[in-house]
């Protein structure tokens, strides 16, 4: 008798992406989009992003069934361009799991650790701000006029600074 073995071979294929949704706010005036953000894991850059006009900002790691029962940790920090940024980082842990259908999407769950902790929305996203201040100077000189002038005396001076609005 002539059998033949067929083989079936299935394989199964699982996606999931963490996305991470950010701020910028310059305070102080100043144009809030242009700024760059990244994503490490380590020292290996996972995601790079620049900021929008209105100072959002979206980043995405994408993750396939290799990565079920894997625990991430990543640092996300906005980068040094030359301008003031704002200097604090965000340690993001991700855990990689297969939904309980096992219809081939992955559930990614995220949770931080220290200080700095992003902002609930109301409707229960996650959103990592980062906020500069506008930096000036100010110079004052004290000059005597006159025969009458008095050039080691102390002088008080009352300064009251105001932003554009007057404020």
């Amino acid at each position: 008798s002539n059998t033949d073995a067929v083989r079936v071979e299935n394989t199964y294929r699982a996606r999931g992406k963490l996305a991470l949704k950010g701020l910028k706010t310059f305070v102080g005036g100043g144009d809030k989009g242009g700024f760059q953000f990244t994503l490490k894991q380590g020292d290996k850059i996972v995601a790079t992003t620049t900021s929008a006009e209105d100072g959002s900002f979206l980043m995405g790691v994408p993750y396939t069934e290799d990565d079920i029962g894997m625990t991430y940790t990543y640092t996300l920090t906005e980068d040094n361009t030359g301008v003031i940024y704002d200097t604090r980082s965000y340690i993001i842990h991700v855990s990689v799991a297969d939904s309980a259908e096992h219809n081939g999407t992955l559930v990614i769950s995220m949770t931080t650790e220290g200080e700095n902790a992003p902002v609930e929305t109301d409707n229960n996203q996650k959103v990592f701000e980062f906020v500069n201040h506008a930096v000036g100077s100010l110079t004052l000189r004290k000059e005597v006029t006159g025969n009458g002038g008095e050039v080691t005396r102390s002088f008080k001076f009352t300064i009251t600074l105001k932003d554009k609005e007057g404020l």
